[in-house]
């Protein structure tokens, strides 16, 4: 089995909130696009248009099978990204983020108690008025028949979707890739590997294997899933991934190759023997 990797570049056409945590009263915005969050969006939009899929079940298995997803990361430019990491942050958060403030209504005329609250949000355009993009890759299987290049750029992506928020436009496709953010890819396998150098920051989620050298945060990821059986869309919480955050870097000094797993999630392989490694 092969794999083929296209750049994808969309627009932003409105604010997108793609959840995260919350301190007091704001909702904090992650400040890329999970691969998570990419395949629940690209699911929705297949079955919806394609009803040939078998449903919402059957497409996002189809998904699962026949694509893969690097995460998306904002940019004023298809060819460069700014990252949201310690060293740039502050000219990444002042370009790109805002937030909104609303409130339910108690009864049409005055704040419900306990209702304010405020949500952030990566920005369609910066303050110069140039439009923001976001920036990753997709890798389809050899075979696969899926029509996702007709469907990614009428997307809508994260939070507060009745209210047009998460929706894009395709800015550009750019086929035959091998590499991914400028990282070496093996597209030849089961699932395309990424190559992760050390000293390199992870540009996802990485499943925190025992074993391996990493400085970063651990997350654990859940999210909510639809049970067919009882029909209610969000009513259960999927399983629970620890995985080490992206912009964590590697120790090893001799690098590794990483399986993009389902969601895009990083895989180690099994760590090596400690008489086989760099000393640290």
């Amino acid at each position: 089995m092969s794999w083929r990797c296209t750049r994808v570049v969309l627009r932003l056409a409105s604010p997108m909130h793609v959840g995260w945590r919350a301190f007091g009263n704001v909702k904090v915005t992650r400040p890329y696009l999970p691969g998570r969050t990419l395949w629940g969006a690209l699911t929705a939009r297949l079955a919806r248009d394609f009803p040939q899929l078998g449903g919402y079940e059957a497409a996002g298995q189809t998904v699962h099978r026949d694509l893969a997803f690097s995460y998306f990361y904002a940019s004023l430019s298809p060819d460069s990204i700014t990252w949201p990491f310690e060293e740039s942050w502050w000219e990444f958060s002042s370009l790109f983020l805002g937030s909104y403030a609303s409130t339910a209504l108690a009864d049409g005329r005055s704040k419900e108690d306990g209702s304010l609250h405020e949500t952030e949000f990566l920005s369609p355009t910066v303050e110069d008025g140039r439009t923001v993009l976001i920036v990753g890759h997709v890798f389809e299987r050899e075979g696969a028949r899926l029509r996702w290049r007709e469907v990614i750029g009428r997307t809508q992506f994260g939070g507060e979707r009745s209210y047009g928020w998460g929706r894009v436009s395709l800015h550009q496709l750019s086929e035959g890739r091998t590499d991914a953010f400028g990282m070496a890819l093996a597209l030849g396998g089961a699932r395309p590997v990424v190559r992760w150098s050390g000293g390199e920051r992870a540009l996802a989620h990485v499943r925190a294997n025992p074993g391996w050298r990493v400085d970063g945060a651990i997350e654990p990821l859940v999210g909510r899933i639809t049970n067919p059986q009882r029909g209610v869309p969000g009513a259960e919480h999927s399983g629970v991934e620890i995985a080490w955050t992206p912009g964590s870097r590697l120790r090893e000094e001799a690098g590794v190759e990483c399986t993009i797993a389902e969601n895009g999630i990083w895989v180690l392989p099994a760590a090596p023997a400690v008489s086989s490694r760099s000393a640290a």
